[in-house]
Parts: C-alpha cells; structure tokens; sequence
C-alpha cells in the first residue's frame, strides 16, 4: 500500500514533468511554419519564371540629375508572407543624353491614404537595369522581410543622380494603381499602366498542429489538479 509519503513524491514527480511537457509544448505551438516558395504578387500577367515578357513602353526613372522621379507599385496582403525574391523588368531609356547607368533599388513601403507612407525596415535592393532591349525579367534576392496582412507599397528610386531607366510595362496583368513622384513633390496616379514586378516567397502561418499542441497542454494541467485533489495536496 502506498503510504503518503510515497504519494506525495509521485505527485512532485508527475507534476514537475508535466509541466516541462506543458512548457515545451507552449514553446513549439509559438513557432510559425514556412510553407512552399509561390507568386505572392504578379502584375506580368505570365509566370515570371519563364524570364521573358512582351513590352508596352515603360514608365521613367530617374535621377537628381534630371527630373528626380520614383515610380510606386501597390499590393495587398491577405495573410502574412514571407518575400524572399523580387522580380521586375528594368530596361534602357535611350531617350535622356548624359545618363551614365541604369542602376536603380527596390524599396517597401506601407500605405498611408493611398499612397507610399514609410520605409519598411530598412529594406534596399540595389538592382541593374538591362542597357537593351526591354524584354528579360530580372531577379533579386530578398531578405528577412516579413509583411502581415495589409496594403503596401514597392517604391523604385534612380540610384544614382545620372541614372536613368525605364520600369517596363509587361502584357496586361494585374492592375497595380501605380504612382509616380517626381522631384520630392506628391504621389500622383498613372493611368493605364502596369509596371512589371512580382513578388516571390512563403506564407507564414501558426503550425497547423499548434491547436492540437496547446489543447495537450491544458489537459496536462488539468490532470495535475485532479492527481494532486485526489493525493489531498
């Protein structure tokens, strides 16, 4: 027959245990899965992986150095993503004399009132526009760059006060709502274009399983108490 001494050691026992269990299992729900790299955005109205587009123009970037102008393409979010891959089209101007490159950086921005707000974290791409024909869609990495559900903003800027590009328009895709701004003044809208630019990478949800993790955890503790009511502890 088990004495009350003995009963009070596996009670300690069982409930120091459960509640390492209990925290473990807390620690892992609190962790979010990665899912499968897909096209989190797309306005080339094709697979971007196929890196070639069919052109209609192209909107200007440029410079200090000529009319300071950056151009802005909306998105939204329904759900929380992970951007791990930008894609775009960025290609010659042949139209300004004195440009000395076609280099230009991808910047995100939120949205306030429609328009491109504040930076998101510091976040640049520096990228190099094609001195030719304006069909190849490029690539650049992203990283650590996680976006919650909400509208946001890509903003592309010259890098340099001589550069100057063309952000290309692909076949009709997605509407984007471009804006432009030109010499630090307001974001205006573009009509009837699309510049070419999608976005890579995964959805960031909780574990699937966490529900199932944290109803384990409850449970332990709720036989806890019981063992412990019934020890008379």
């Amino acid at each position: 027959m088990i004495g009350p001494l003995d009963r009070a050691i596996c009670v300690w026992i069982y409930s120091r245990s459960m509640r390492i269990l209990c925290f473990a299992v807390l620690t892992l729900s609190a962790f979010p899965s990665i899912g499968h790299c897909k096209i989190l955005f797309n306005t080339f109205g094709v697979d971007p992986s196929g890196g070639v587009v069919n052109s209609f123009g192209g909107i200007q970037l440029q410079g200090t150095t000529f009319s300071n102008v950056q151009d802005a393409v909306q998105f939204v979010f329904s759900q929380t993503e992970k951007i791990t891959q930008i894609d775009f089209d960025l290609g010659s101007t042949g139209q300004i004399a004195q440009v000395t490159d076609n280099d230009a950086f991808f910047q995100f921005f939120t949205d306030s009132s429609g328009s491109p707000g504040s930076q998101i974290g510091g976040v640049s791409i520096p990228v190099v526009g094609e001195n030719n024909s304006i069909t190849t869609i490029q690539t650049a990495a992203v990283h650590n760059l996680i976006l919650g559900p909400g509208t946001y903003w890509i903003v592309a800027t010259a890098t340099n006060p001589a550069s100057a590009t063309l952000w290309d328009l692909p076949a009709p895709g997605v509407t984007a709502s471009p804006e432009q701004q030109v010499n630090g003044g307001g974001w205006s809208v573009i009509t009837n274009v699309d510049p070419g630019v999608a976005l890579e990478g995964q959805d960031v949800a909780p574990e699937p399983a966490s529900g199932i993790l944290m109803l384990t955890a409850l449970m332990a503790v709720v036989a806890i108490k019981r063992l412990r009511h019934r020890a008379g502890y």
